[in-house]
């Protein structure tokens, strides 16, 4: 288990700490992941976020076509991005309630604010 990132201002983080933190976001789908979480007012479920990101990713929603891809999306955030973002302390995951939620985390955010570009948001 990766070691929970420390909630300290950005300009405060280690040379370390911001590397392990830029590796973190390097995959695309936990970038999108916490761009997601942040706009919710409360935990989503894991259905509601595999479906936002088969949309973002032009696939087709669950509820419409079960299709290879969508259960790819799932078994990769189930097995692969939220325990890994949850290991660094960065999200909630209740694996038994299939819910995820995120922590406030200044370094997050920061990036966040910096660079919207490498995060996608509702609009694309």
């Amino acid at each position: 288990m990766e070691d929970q990132f420390e909630k300290i201002p950005p300009q405060d983080a280690t040379a370390e700490q911001t590397n392990r933190l830029f590796n973190l976001l390097a995959d695309r789908r936990r970038r999108y992941v916490l761009q997601r979480l942040q706009t919710a007012d409360q935990p989503i479920s894991l259905e509601e976020l595999v479906a936002d990101i088969s949309a973002w990713e032009d696939t087709p929603p669950p509820e419409t076509a079960l299709t290879d891809k969508v259960d790819e999306v799932t078994v990769s955030l189930q097995h692969c991005h939220l325990p890994k973002l949850a290991d660094a302390g960065l999200i909630e995951y209740d694996r038994a309630a299939e819910n995820v939620a995120y922590t406030d985390h200044p370094q997050v955010e920061a990036l966040v604010d910096r660079f919207p570009e490498l995060f996608p948001g509702e609009d694309e």
